[in-house]
C-alpha cells in the first residue's frame, strides 16, 4: 500500500528540509487536553506520516504533548509540539493512528 493511501493523503507532497514529504491539506482537527476534558479547534494545514502543521484557533495553545483527533477521517494520535510560530504549531506523531470508534483499552 502506498503511504498516501494508508494515511489518506494526496499524491503531491510539499517538500522542504524534511525526511518525509508533507501533503497540503485543510482538515478540521481537535486538540484534546486536560485528561480529555478540554478541546481546542484547529486546522491541519499539511501532514506527513510522522507529523503535521496545525493552525490553532483562539488564544489557547496546545501543551507540549496532546491528543489530536481528526473526526472527518475518523482517527486520533498522540502528538508532541516541535515548533510554534504565529498561531501555528508543528507536531510529531508519537503513536500510530487509532480509530475514534475504538474503545479505550
Amino acid at each position: 500500500m502506498d503511504v498516501s493511501e494508508k494515511f489518506d493523503l494526496p499524491a503531491n507532497p510539499v517538500r522542504k528540509m524534511r525526511k518525509e514529504g508533507r501533503f497540503r491539506t485543510f482538515k478540521a482537527g481537535v486538540v484534546v487536553i486536560n485528561n480529555k476534558n478540554s478541546t481546542i479547534s484547529c486546522t491541519i494545514r499539511n501532514q506527513s506520516v510522522s507529523g503535521a502543521r496545525l493552525r490553532v484557533e483562539g488564544v489557547f495553545q496546545p501543551p507540549a504533548i496532546f491528543t489530536l483527533r481528526v473526526p472527518g477521517d475518523n482517527w486520533q494520535t498522540e502528538c508532541e509540539v516541535v515548533w510554534r510560530k504565529d498561531g501555528e504549531v508543528g507536531v510529531r506523531f508519537l503513536s500510530g493512528q487509532t480509530s475514534l470508534n475504538t474503545p479505550p483499552s
